[in-house]
């Protein structure tokens, strides 16, 4: 499934995502990984691989709880805060494009 939507590690690139299962399916307890060039490139990795996430698993509980409580994990504000990184680097990406562009003989 994750290779048809591109979700996967290029061995020979050294780069991509890839998710790990630290217990059983029914613990509800999945790692991902994601390694790419720069920063930006491994934050669109993310992005993608959650979508990815969100997609299959379709409503994403508010909050997954694990053994203790101090152990629950909120997927949403992951997503969220993934998603504001991303923005910002769009930001950063944009105004490195403005200047750029600008002359200095005008």
């Amino acid at each position: 499934m994750c290779r048809l939507e591109s979700i996967s590690f290029d061995m020979e690139k050294r780069s991509g995502s890839t998710f790990c299962l630290f217990d059983s399916l029914q613990s509800g307890v999945i790692g991902m990984l994601t390694i790419g060039l720069h920063r930006k490139i491994t934050v669109n990795y993310m992005i993608d691989a959650l979508n990815f996430i969100q997609n299959q698993a379709g409503v994403i509980p508010q909050k997954v709880l694990l053994d203790k409580i101090e152990d629950s994990l909120s997927i949403s504000d992951v997503i969220q805060r993934v998603k504001a990184i991303h923005r910002v680097f769009e930001k950063v990406s944009k105004k490195d494009n403005v200047d750029k562009n600008q002359s200095f003989m005008n």
